[in-house]
């Protein structure tokens, strides 16, 4: 099948589960085009987009001509290789609809171009609203219409005030990472009937231990993977640490990986605690190298957080941790809970509840058997339910 796939930022560090998921498909041998409204500037290339040549496949619409000149200029050239009574009909049309679309004549004319796929795959609400509106004026008509909900664009803010009326109407299939996500689309207004709930994977492959992981390590060290925002709960991570360095149990260490203006503050919170021998931040780091702080890591802490109506709906880190045999700990917001088994390959704690975090992480401190009991349990949880190889058969069965 020819797929175009409509992103925001890529390749995007955060979102490797995208990456996954197209490196897939190419390898099962469908024609992928990527449409990105900017490049990711981090400066890390994952190697799933050297190996695949993702970003000789990726259309960056935020470098197509901004000045009014060059529009005008480019469209007088379409114009003159494709004259026809056809072509003036389709300016036309565009000219009467791109006023009540939001969408520019230029843009139009661009995607006109690129119109024959079988399927158009739209990972986040935001994109899928765009697609719609594209469609809305005539384009992509041949073409399955899949949008990916994730997290983030399911709450209406004065920061994302999309209506999603219209695309809830043309989209042909939902997919969303979690029964949480699920319920909120819903709310939103969207027909339950068009919703899947279809978790996004990762290549079991990648992830797994070189070599045993050494039960008996000192100091225990607990790692923290995600964007330092508040709904992640990195600050109250940093209060966790401070209830365990009161407890005197054992000596640990606490690795949090990640970055955004909240580091500032979570870091004057380490030095106000007297916690910088404890707590170690790496900052952004690719996924390889995230790889190697789970294989040094023993236990993996998500105590993520409801902010405002919003909360994690999956946390793709943790089935990446639980791959790499890492007993998980997370709170109960949200959709993490149901990417791990509660008292099998980790422990779900209410959120907020600092004692009962501590209690859990001493838990499995004191227990290397537990610890790798946990670990064994939850690679074979995430084989059999988050690898990217059986999700995207269901997602072929969802585009067929």
């Amino acid at each position: 099948m020819r797929i175009a796939f409509f992103v925001s930022s890529f390749p995007a560090l955060s979102e490797t589960f995208i990456i996954n998921q197209i490196n897939d498909l190419i390898r099962r041998g469908h024609e992928i085009e990527i449409f990105s409204t900017h490049f990711e500037k981090s400066g890390m290339i994952h190697d799933g987009v050297r190996d695949y040549n993702l970003i000789d496949k990726t259309v960056y619409l935020n470098s197509l001509p901004k000045g009014r000149f060059k529009k005008i200029w480019n469209l007088i050239l379409w114009i003159l290789n494709h004259f026809s009574l056809s072509t003036l009909k389709l300016i036309f049309r565009f000219l009467i609809n791109t006023k009540k679309s939001g969408i520019s004549v230029y843009q139009l004319i661009f995607f006109s171009n690129k119109n024959k796929y079988d399927v158009v795959h739209a990972h986040f609400g935001q994109n899928g609203d765009f697609v719609s509106r594209l469609i809305e004026n005539g384009l992509f008509k041949e073409a399955f219409f899949v949008t990916t909900f994730h997290g983030y664009d399911l709450e209406i803010t004065p920061e994302n005030p999309c209506d999603y009326n219209y695309l809830f109407r043309i989209c042909n299939r939902f997919t969303v990472n979690s029964n949480y996500s699920k319920s909120k689309l819903i709310k939103l207004g969207c027909s339950a009937e068009k919703i899947y709930l279809l978790p996004v994977g990762l290549d079991i492959h990648k992830f797994q231990l070189r070599e045993s992981r050494n039960y008996q390590a000192d100091p225990i060290i607990i790692l923290f993977v995600g964007r330092l925002i508040e709904v992640k709960g990195p600050d109250l991570l940093i209060q966790i640490c401070n209830e365990l360095k009161k407890r005197n149990t054992y000596e640990f260490k606490i690795i949090i990986v990640g970055e955004s203006s909240m580091k500032n503050q979570l870091m004057q919170s380490v030095i106000a605690f007297g916690l910088q021998c404890e707590v170690c931040f790496l900052g952004g780091l690719s996924q390889e190298q995230i790889l190697e702080e789970m294989e040094r890591a023993d236990i993996f802490i998500l105590p993520g957080i409801t902010i405002n109506g919003r909360a994690e709906t999956q946390g793709l880190v943790i089935q990446e941790a639980q791959a790499m045999q890492l007993p998980v700990i997370v709170s109960d917001a949200g959709g993490m809970k149901e990417g791990m088994i509660d008292g099998e390959t980790g422990f779900v704690i209410p959120e907020g509840n600092i004692a009962l975090f501590v209690d859990a992480l001493e838990k499995l401190a004191k227990d290397p058997e537990l610890r790798s009991k946990m670990g064994a349990e939850g690679r074979r949880f995430v084989q059999t339910n988050y690898s990217i190889q059986h999700l995207n058969d269901q997602l072929l069965q969802i585009y067929s």
